[in-house]
């Protein structure tokens, strides 16, 4: 007895498998996570992915940005705290307030991200010197350590160090081209295997 499967079905198979294909490449792309630690007088730790959200009115082009992290701690406590980011230009560093004049922590120092204020990129470990040096806004006598961390090992702003030439962190995710083109190999497989299958017997 032939196995065979109508033609509908195998098209719903070929979506299921190019959609399968998609939401993986997707799934990789969103776990592009920094995991933050700063050490000194005071300590904290954060998440961020490597391209936050930013609200319309949550930035200051030029100046910086405020966004609420993921798993936020300091001294030991978990905070409901928003962060703010600043350009070079306004001091560098960040802060975290509980309003919009009450702060827990404010540094200034190097700038922590990259591009425009209503878009960053987080800088990844190798951008960046480590742990990075930050001075307490009101008392510049105080010094902070800030580590970053790439959780996800995938952060195209984060290249592997030479050697090695070839590393898994510099592969690229899959397009949709590449896609498209596993997906044709798939669909023509399919065919000659249902050729095969309906060729009768010698």
């Amino acid at each position: 007895m032939n196995f065979r499967l109508s033609t509908s079905k195998w098209r719903i198979a070929i979506c299921v498998f190019v959609v399968f294909l998609a939401s993986a490449g997707a799934a990789q792309s969103n776990a592009d996570t920094l995991d933050y630690s700063l050490t000194g007088a005071i300590s904290m730790s954060f998440s961020l992915p490597v391209n936050p959200t930013i609200n319309s009115n949550n930035y200051d082009t030029g100046y910086g940005f405020t966004v609420t992290p993921t798993n936020l701690v300091i001294n030991g406590t978990a905070s409901s705290d928003f962060l703010a980011f600043y350009s070079f230009t306004d001091g560098g560093g960040f802060g975290a307030f509980s309003s919009g004049t009450s702060f827990d922590i404010l540094t200034s120092g190097v700038q922590l991200y990259s591009g425009s204020e209503s878009s960053p990129t987080m800088l990844g470990p190798s951008l960046l010197t480590l742990p990075a040096l930050l001075t307490d806004y009101n008392n510049t006598l105080t010094i902070y350590a800030l580590t970053i961390t790439d959780v996800s090992g995938n952060i195209a702003n984060d290249p592997a160090p030479d050697p090695p030439a070839t590393n898994p962190l510099d592969t690229p995710e899959p397009g949709t081209d590449a896609l498209l083109i596993v997906a044709m190999l798939f669909y023509l497989g399919l065919s000659a295997w249902r050729r095969w299958v309906d060729c009768p017997a010698s």
